[in-house]
């Protein structure tokens, strides 16, 4: 088998939806989808506005689904950052009140499929000519995604809302 013919797993992430056509020709490929997500951010941010927006989300019933922290390399110190992403859109008013900058990031939907150097470029040359954006790109090791369980030639299409 030549390296061109040996197969790998492939995780490619879109913005929106994977087109019809290659969904039917990919059955075997595993379709993730997260939704359109709601990212409040600030720089330079302190623990007691942390605790100040956590407190404004859990007083209107908003639990973030994810929690990123960290700091921004500066001219002459690090600056703090933080983000909390909500699912789906919240509204120009719901965003004033929380205080925080806010942006809109598109519903991405994740392919992972098992296929050759050959099949990934006619895949990937599919994506372009239907003008699909492509985020991002990784290519596993096979064990590395059969050790955890998820073969992608035996999965069907699983999709999360």
């Amino acid at each position: 088998m030549t390296h061109q013919q040996s197969e790998a797993v492939y995780d490619i992430t879109l913005q929106g939806a994977p087109p019809a056509s290659l969904v039917a020709r990919c059955p075997a490929a595993r379709l993730y989808v997260t939704p359109v997500t709601t990212v409040l951010s600030r720089r330079r941010v302190d623990d007691q506005q942390i605790d100040d927006l956590i407190e404004r989300l859990r007083s209107i019933g908003i639990t973030p689904m994810e929690v990123r922290a960290g700091s921004v390399p500066g001219n002459v110190q690090h600056e703090t950052y933080c983000e909390f992403r909500i699912e789906g859109r919240l509204g120009d008013s719901m965003v004033h009140y929380l205080q925080w900058a806010a942006r809109l990031e598109p519903e991405r939907t994740l392919v992972r499929l098992l296929t050759t150097r050959d099949g990934l470029q006619k895949l990937l040359e599919e994506l372009a000519d239907s003008h699909v954006r492509i985020d991002h790109l990784i290519r596993h090791r096979t064990t590395q995604i059969i050790g955890r369980g998820a073969e992608p030639s035996r999965a069907g299409i699983s999709v999360r809302h």
